[in-house]
């Protein structure tokens, strides 16, 4: 059965070196069905969940971006998968998930992250002096005019939709597994959106605005996750070399370099590109399908 081992919780809630990784692409064997594969099913069911919460919410509208913004999200979806493909993994895979597990790789992706990030600022901030007047457009009003309770209604549906996939579908045909990673997702989608987390705002936030919230959740966060990893390998639970990716040098450094410069001017990391095309911004739809072609071919060669 592909996909991670039963009772490992971290790898079917996308924590182990199949989170946002192209690592799984290095065997050289076919890739299972996308129905099947714990990448995209984790992928499927946090835009699932998000796109249910964010209509729950009554957050969810087509949000059409001024046609620079639109050539931004283009650009930026290709920096990120080519970024993704060079370092293993993206801000979750090649970064978070690798300093977790004690890999070297994921500090040298962080400082290469955060080199794109300075490098990304400064480019906003010029094009906020120099380009303006082609980026300004608030998000126009929702056109539906549907009544106040459809959208809450279609969410609700939407979810609990997901959750009898998983339990009539996935469970019954013995793929345990691959319906928690469906149903993981789903949780991830919809906290995600209420939350309005996203690793780019990590980045940028201190700098721009001086609001450090989301900052300081992903070190708190990042440090609980290292000790947990260490307790693991420490307990014999896991091997010492466990997750430990091979894509440390160049390949974590220039990748987290183009994958941090990216981030900045697409407006979202890897998950926080997802939810928020769920909720109905272009921008990232584009970004996120880009991100997607560009970072496919990396997967059967990384």
């Amino acid at each position: 059965m592909p996909g991670p081992g039963r009772g490992e919780w971290w790898e079917v809630c996308g924590f182990g070196p199949t989170g946002c990784s192209t690592a799984s692409g290095s065997t050289g064997q076919t890739p299972p069905p996308a129905w099947t594969d714990s990448n995209s099913l984790i992928t499927l069911g946090l835009i699932w969940g998000a796109l249910a919460a964010s209509l729950i919410a009554g957050q969810f509208s087509i949000r059409k971006p001024p046609k620079l913004e639109l050539a931004k999200g283009f650009v930026g979806g290709v920096l990120l998968g080519i970024g993704a493909g060079l370092a293993g993994g993206c801000n979750v895979g090649g970064f978070y998930s690798s300093v977790s597990a004690l890999s070297g790789s994921g500090l040298v992706m962080l400082i290469g992250l955060l080199a794109g990030a300075h490098v990304g600022l400064k480019y906003l901030y010029w094009e906020m002096e120099h380009l303006s007047g082609s980026t300004v457009g608030a998000a126009p009003p929702d056109s539906t005019r549907l009544p106040a309770w459809v959208k809450p209604v279609a969410g609700w549906v939407l979810l609990l939709a997901g959750i009898a996939t998983v339990y009539g579908v996935y469970r019954p045909q013995g793929r345990i597994i691959q319906g928690g990673v469906l149903l993981c997702g789903l949780g991830f989608g919809v906290i995600l959106v209420r939350s309005r987390f996203c690793f780019a705002r990590a980045f940028r936030e201190p700098f721009m605005t001086g609001e450090a919230k989301v900052t300081q959740a992903v070190i708190l966060s990042l440090a609980i996750s290292v000790i947990g990893f260490s307790l693991l390998k420490w307990g014999g639970v896991r091997m010492e070399g466990s997750y430990i990716a091979p894509n440390f040098g160049l390949g974590a450094l220039v990748g987290g370099f183009i994958f941090g410069f990216g981030m900045l001017i697409t407006g979202g990391c890897g998950s926080g590109t997802a939810w928020r095309a769920a909720e109905g911004q272009v921008k990232l739809m584009v970004a996120l399908v880009v991100f997607a072609l560009s970072n496919s071919p990396h997967q059967g060669a990384a």
